[in-house]
């Protein structure tokens, strides 16, 4: 499985207040996608809006994670391989458990390469966490649009 193309227009969606009960969601043209009003919802018409605004949000942070985690790959040899690539691309080093050349070693010891992959690992772990949190809060309805 790979990485998928979402087919949805593309972020970010905006909900706006039109009147009472009825919310506006549109998109950066701003082109409206679509009306959530009180019809059948009753209460719940705003916190619907916020919702179907962070959809794009939402996406992005779950495909961030399953990318991550490795959820489209296919095994543990390609999962260790890619972010191995990822943190080299990153940081220049090689990521332990890689086998390092002599001019490597030379270069930087085994445990500056550990201590730079746990940095690394933290601050990916830490942006993925921050994009996370603020699709979920727009889902809220907590985050200025």
């Amino acid at each position: 499985m790979s990485k998928s193309n979402p087919k949805f227009t593309p972020g970010p969606w905006v909900a706006t207040e039109l009147c009472n009960e009825e919310w506006s969601i549109t998109d950066s043209s701003p082109l409206e996608l679509c009306i959530v009003d009180d019809a059948q919802l009753g209460s719940t018409v705003k916190a619907n809006a916020h919702l179907i605004a962070a959809a794009p949000e939402l996406y992005e942070a779950c495909e961030a994670i399953s990318i991550w985690r490795g959820i489209y790959d296919d095994g543990p040899n390609e999962s260790f391989e890619r972010v191995a690539k990822l943190f080299y691309n990153d940081t220049g080093f090689l990521r332990p458990g890689k086998s390092a050349s002599p001019e490597d070693l030379a270069n930087y010891s085994n445990e500056r390469r550990q201590e730079e992959w746990n940095a690394w690992v933290k601050q990916k772990n830490r942006e993925i966490d921050e994009q996370l949190e603020a699709a979920l809060a727009k889902a809220r309805g907590e985050a200025g649009e």
